[in-house]
């Protein structure tokens, strides 16, 4: 399971504490480390990647290549990111879903609302989206 943007990673703490094996992604250096100085950085089930999802090489080397997750949990990265980038973060991530296992969420909040837009970008992959506004 994948939590790209994952900050100081609560949500890639639970997934993991749930079972799964997780990798919190995100670019910023600052956010990797206070994700380990807050959630661990010596757990079994989940290791933390400072990468842009874009950069595949970076990727490849963690060894997320096409077809290698199980899963996404998409929290706020997607709507946080330029809307012009949108399209190139779903193709990024539908390629590195396992075919017919392709999963996405997205968190609405008044601050970085996700359109109807939104819904129609992860449908037109065949990405399931639930959509939850808190």
């Amino acid at each position: 399971m994948l939590v790209p943007g994952c900050g100081r990673g609560h949500e890639a703490a639970l997934l993991a504490d749930l079972g799964y094996e997780v990798i919190g992604l995100d670019f910023s250096g600052e956010a990797i480390e206070r994700a380990q100085a807050v959630q661990g950085s010596d757990r079994t089930q989940l290791r933390w990647l400072q990468a842009d999802l874009f950069d595949g090489a970076a990727l490849a080397a963690a060894g997320i290549t096409t077809g290698s997750l199980q899963g996404v949990l998409e929290h706020t990265c997607f709507c946080a990111i330029d809307p012009a980038q949108r399209e190139a973060y779903l193709d990024t991530v539908a390629r590195l879903l396992v075919p017919g296992e392709v999963r996405g969420y997205c968190r609405a909040s008044s601050a970085i609302p996700c359109s109807s837009h939104t819904s129609k970008l992860w449908r037109d992959r065949s990405v399931s989206l639930l959509h939850w506004r808190g």
